[in-house]
């Protein structure tokens, strides 16, 4: 990874993600945890990252108009664009960082072996340990 990147993500005043098609946007997210707030088009996972109105704002895919009135506004009203950065941080690390990610994780695994025990358990086998 490029560690000057964290310092071009902050100095920006907004960063702009015009793709058509994003499966995460994992740039958006490094955006928004160095307190840049999000202009793009809300394709596939960015709505689930870029919170439209608190922590950037989207645009309908393709609407080209949209995104650069979005940009506008960002760079001409700075109190604005302030309050989604710090938001966007904020909820950025909440959700995202990487206590919150092995948790999550965690969950899952918990939930996957609970289930599984249950099942097997129905089903009537018996759980075996090695050396038994």
């Amino acid at each position: 990874p490029n560690e000057s990147l964290p310092f071009v993500y902050s100095a920006a005043d907004v960063f702009v993600m015009p793709s058509l098609q994003e499966a995460f946007g994992q740039t958006a997210l490094e955006a928004l945890s160095c307190g840049t707030p999000v202009a793009g088009f809300a394709a596939g996972g960015i709505p689930e990252i870029v919170q439209d109105g608190k922590t950037g704002l989207l645009s309908p895919v393709g609407a080209v108009d949209g995104l650069r009135d979005s940009i506008a506004h960002l760079l001409l009203n700075p109190s604005i664009a302030h309050g989604m950065s710090v938001e966007g941080r904020r909820w950025a690390v909440e959700h995202f960082s990487l206590e919150e990610q092995a948790a999550k994780y965690a969950e899952l695994y918990d939930s996957i072996l609970s289930r599984q025990s249950s099942l097997t358990s129905k089903r009537g086998f018996r759980e075996l340990s090695c050396g038994s």
